[in-house]
């Protein structure tokens, strides 16, 4: 019995700690630009930035405003090479005009 208990602590501690490591990074044309834009003080100016510094399950929160920069040139390149969650503040979806790619 004592080791089914460990074995559901452990579970439950290691699911735990899973759902803290995610990590939300912020992306503002008012941002500061200093990472890992952890807040909106400090969000980056561009979203490649933000991506760039994002990992696996991360999100990337995206404030209204035009991004025309940072974008890297990446002929048949995905759009994010990871999992990430990429979101939008407005109620609009998040569009991409220009041919930008997120590595």
């Amino acid at each position: 019995m004592k080791s089914n208990k460990a074995w559901l602590l452990a579970l439950f501690s290691a699911l735990a700690l899973s759902a803290d490591a995610q990590t939300t990074h912020y992306v503002s044309t008012n941002g500061s630009n200093i990472p890992p834009f952890a807040s909106w003080q400090d969000a980056a100016t561009n979203i490649q930035n933000a991506v760039d510094v994002a990992v696996d399950g991360d999100t990337v929160l995206v404030t209204n405003g035009l991004y025309d920069t940072g974008g890297v040139v990446w002929p048949g390149a995905p759009l994010v090479s990871r999992p990430l969650r990429i979101e939008s503040t407005s109620p609009m979806p998040l569009r991409f005009f220009l041919s930008m790619v997120l590595r």
